[in-house]
Parts: structure tokens; C-alpha cells; sequence
């Protein structure tokens, strides 16, 4: 065995094509170690240590100081120890049995296609590593173990050139707290740490990727198959834009930002006119629940039917399209969502909108104070305020908008729209566009009683004036204040009327503007 010395100054060392034992001593020195089973020693300063494409068996101790260990290409067993310092490790493309140790310090371990069972330990400090799926021999990246150690650990893992689906479980890590994963083409199972973890999946499998805790990413864009998200605890990040298979994205606790909505850009054509531009949309039938917190869910764009569920919290869900003004031509272009879609607020201050949508479309704000919009919607869209003091905006075609209880605000657009009553004590809902030529006003026999029968009302249930004058009188319009009232047995006295609906004076209402269910 050769035995070579460098100064105390910075050295070049050379290995013979046999074992060596190369000491770099004191200096920032560069050893490369040649053919044979070699020990290169780089001791203090900031070295670089190289037993790349060797064949051998190799030892590279970093010593202390910020070193480089470099065993790419290589087909032994080597051992790597970076000790104190900042150390970066190469084992990228080697095929042998590798340990590496990072000991104290920053260090970032690079296993780009490894085919070896290498061990991978990064000791004291925050560390990296990057590992990848070989293209010649993709499952042996099944055989990388990692342990973090202590500090704030990051492990990336492409699987992108795998051949088959992956498992995250398939490699051994330990003490990570951050994770970053490139899913494969086949059917996929991510699945996180307790820190904030960034996980993708291929484009074409049905994958299933779970974060855990931590606020997570969690990404399967442009995917065309069948995904699962889940986003768990924390405040996470999950997206399927432009996707075309039916997705399940769950957001969990925290405050989630989820969407299936295509990307939307803007530019400037030649005359400098400014255009707004939609890429693909998404065509499945998507399911987004924000669960606890503050959520936005989106589906912007998409020809699927999807349901956003918003959970509790206080929710931004929108199922929307988009208007511009063409300046070039003088009018205005559209890109809408064409689905039948359902989005339920849940329990909160919630924000739903069907803008410029043109299916069918259920909005349902649920409990607390929210606000529904289908402006602009050419569909027929029915607009459910839930509990609490609600405002409803709806569209352009025939919708049917339900205050619910609370006292809330009402405007049906254009179309011939349906305002529903449940109950006669639900609040003091404000009619603000009702139109007396063709639309209606639907009340509940059960919930307002007064001996009420389906149908169009009788003419001798209606009247307009300040109360009712006959005993079946049942429904009182004012038209001088525009205030609408229901008394359970008209002019008997025994039940006083109730006002439950507030239009504008003057109306030209009549009982069939009236229908009973």
C-alpha cells in the first residue's frame, strides 16, 4: 500500500493504481484516489475528497472543515464520514453497498440513481438529501435507508423514471421533517411527515397521497387519472389543476387552499390589446372538502360536476367563469364552468360563487352569514342561504333562491326566478328585483299552516292592504311600504300577522305570483 502526505499548505494528491493511504493534513486539499481499495484522508481544511468510477472498495474521511466526498459512478462498497463542517456526499450513480455519514454540521447527500443498498446518515444539524430512481434499475431505490439525525432534515425523492408504482414506506427514513416526493406514471402511495412536506404524484396513475400533518403541498396537475389528497393537519396546499380524472381532495384541519380550476394568464397581442387566456380544464367529476379552518376551494373552469364542501370555517368555494372586454373587437368573451355543481359552505361566514357558470348549479351556504353569487350564470341555479342573514345574487336564467332563516337579501337577475319560503317566522327576507309578470313566490303548506292547499293560491287568499279584512285571507301586501305578511286566519284575530317578505312599493302582485307546496 502506497502511503502519501500532503503539506500543511493546499495540495493535489494523486493515488497509484493499487491501495493507498493519502493524508491530506492541514490545508483545503483535492485527493483523488485512482484504482485499488484506497483510505483518503482529508483532515482539517475544506477538501475534496473523489474515488469516482472506482472499482474498489474506498474509505474518504472528510476530516474537519467543509469538505466534498465524491464516490459517483463507483461499483464498490465504500464508506463515507464527513465529521465536523458543512460536507457534501456523492454516491450519485454508483452501484456498490455505500455508508455515509455526515456527522456534525450542514451536510447534503446527493444518490441520484444509486442502485446500491446505501445507508445515509446525516448526523447533528439540517440536513439534505436527493435521492432519484435509476433508469436502468428503478426499484433499487427501494433499498436506500436515510436517517435525518437531529436538526431540521429535508429528503426529496424523484420516482419518476420507476416502472412500476411506488411506495413511500418502500424506503427506509428516519428523523425527517420535511419531505419532498416525484410520483411515477403508475398508481401511487405518498405519504408525508409531521412537517410541511411537498408531495407529487405522476400524470397518468390513480394515485393516493397523504401529508400528515405540517403544511404540506400536495400536487397531481395535468394528471389524468383517478387521485386521492389528503392534506391532514395544517394548513396545506392541494392541487389537480387541469386534470381529467374524478379527484377526492381533502383538505383536513387548518386553513387549505384546494384547486381543480384551470390557469388562467394574461397577455398582450401585437397591437398591445390585452387578452385573457384559459388553459386546459378540468374534465372530471372532482370532490374538494376543506374540512376545519378557513378554506378556498376551487374549480374554476371545469366541464366536470363537482362537489366543494367547504366544512367549517369561514370558505371562499367557486365554481366560476370569467368575463373580459375584447377591445380589438368591442365585446366580451367568456370562459365558463359547464358542469352541474354542488358547493356547500358549511358552518361559518362563507363565500360561494357560480359566476359566469353555465350548468346547473346548487350552492348551499349552511349556518352563519354568507354570501352566494351566480352572476352572470346562464343555468338554472338554485341559491340556498342556510341559517343567518344571507345575501343571495343569482344569474340569468330561471333560478330558485331560498333565504332560509335569517333576513336576507334577494336578488333573482334575469330570468323567471323562484323565491321560496319555508316558514312564515324565518326572518324578513328583501326582495329586491321581483318581478310580478312571471315570477313566483313558493311557500310551504306545512311550515305556514292557515289551512293552506298546493297549487296556485286562491285569489281569495290574497290581498293587498295594511291587514287582512276576511277570515281566509292569508297573504297582505302593502303596497305602499312594499312589505309582504302572512296571517294564519285572516281577519279572526286570534294570530297576528307576521311579515315575512319585504318588496318594493307598488308592485303589481296578485295571488299567482303565489304557488303552495
Amino acid at each position: 500500500m502506497a502511503n502519501i502526505n500532503g503539506t500543511s499548505g493546499n495540495d493535489y494528491l494523486y493515488g497509484t493504481t493499487s491501495d493507498d493511504l493519502i493524508q491530506g493534513l492541514s490545508g483545503n486539499d483535492q485527493i483523488y484516489g485512482n484504482g485499488g481499495n484506497d483510505t483518503l484522508d482529508g483532515g482539517s481544511g475544506n477538501d475534496g475528497l473523489y474515488a469516482s468510477y472506482s472499482a474498489g472498495n474506498n474509505i474518504l474521511k472528510g476530516g474537519s472543515g467543509s469538505d466534498v466526498l465524491d464516490v459517483s459512478y463507483s461499483s464498490g462498497n465504500n464508506t463515507l464520514t464527513g465529521d465536523a463542517g458543512a460536507d457534501t456526499f456523492y454516491i450519485s450513480y454508483s452501484t456498490g453497498n455505500n455508508t455515509v455519514s455526515g456527522g456534525d454540521g450542514i451536510d447534503i447527500f446527493y444518490a441520484y440513481g444509486a442502485q446500491g443498498a446505501n445507508t445515509l446518515s446525516g448526523g447533528n444539524g439540517d440536513d439534505s438529501f436527493y435521492l432519484s430512481a435509476p433508469y436502468t434499475f428503478p426499484s433499487s431505490l427501494f433499498s436506500q435507508t436515510v436517517d435525518g439525525g437531529t436538526g431540521n432534515d429535508y429528503l426529496y425523492i424523484d420516482y419518476t423514471y420507476s416502472s412500476v408504482g411506488i411506495d413511500t414506506n418502500q424506503i427506509t427514513y428516519n428523523s425527517i421533517e420535511r419531505l419532498e416526493v416525484r410520483g411515477t406514471a403508475y398508481d401511487d402511495n405518498i405519504v408525508g411527515t409531521n412537517g410541511n412536506d411537498v408531495l407529487y404524484g405522476g400524470n397518468s396513475g390513480n394515485d393516493t397521497i397523504a401529508g400528515g400533518a405540517g403544511n404540506d403541498t400536495l400536487n397531481v396537475d395535468y394528471s389524468t387519472g383517478d387521485n386521492s389528497l389528503q392534506g391532514g393537519a395544517g394548513n396545506d396546499n392541494l392541487s389537480a389543476i387541469s386534470s381529467n380524472g374524478d379527484n377526492l381532495l381533502s383538505g383536513g384541519d387548518g386553513n387549505d387552499v384546494i384547486s381543480t380550476s384551470a390557469y388562467y394568464y394574461y397577455y398582450y397581442d401585437y397591437y398591445y390589446y390585452g387578452y385573457y387566456s384559459v388553459g386546459s380544464p378540468s374534465s372530471g367529476n372532482n370532490t374538494l372538502y376543506g374540512g376545519a379552518g378557513s378554506d378556498n376551494l376551487s374549480a374554476n373552469y371545469s366541464t366536470g360536476n363537482n362537489l366543494l364542501d367547504g366544512g367549517d370555517g369561514n370558505d371562499s368555494l367557486s365554481v366560476s367563469g370569467y368575463s373580459f372586454y375584447d377591445y380589438y373587437y368591442g365585446s366580451y368573451s367568456y370562459y365558463n364552468s359547464s358542469g352541474n355543481n354542488t358547493l356547500y359552505g358549511g358552518a361559518g361566514y362563507d363565500y360561494l360563487s357560480a359566476e359566469y357558470s353555465t350548468g346547473n348549479n346548487l350552492l348551499d351556504g349552511g349556518d352563519d352569514n354568507d354570501n352566494l353569487y351566480a352572476y352572470g350564470a346562464s343555468g338554472e341555479n338554485t341559491l340556498n342561504g342556510g341559517n343567518g342573514d344571507d345575501y343571495l345574487y343569482a344569474g340569468n336564467g330561471n333560478d330558485i333562491l331560498i333565504g332560509g332563516n335569517g333576513n336576507d337579501i334577494l336578488y333573482g337577475g334575469s330570468g323567471t326566478d323562484t323565491f321560496v319560503f319555508n316558514s312564515f317566522n324565518e326572518g324578513i327576507d328583501t326582495l329586491y328585483d321581483f318581478n310580478a309578470i312571471d315570477e313566483l313566490i313558493q311557500v310551504s303548506a306545512t311550515g305556514f299552516g292557515g289551512g293552506l292547499s298546493t297549487g296556485v293560491l286562491s285569489a281569495s287568499e290574497f290581498t293587498i292592504g295594511t291587514s287582512a279584512s276576511t277570515s281566509t285571507q292569508r297573504f297582505i301586501y302593502d303596497s305602499t311600504t312594499g312589505g309582504l305578511f302572512f296571517d294564519q286566519d285572516g281577519s279572526a284575530g286570534a294570530f297576528a300577522q307576521v311579515q315575512f317578505a319585504q318588496l318594493y312599493a307598488g308592485v303589481s302582485l296578485t295571488n299567482n305570483n303565489f304557488v303552495v307546496v
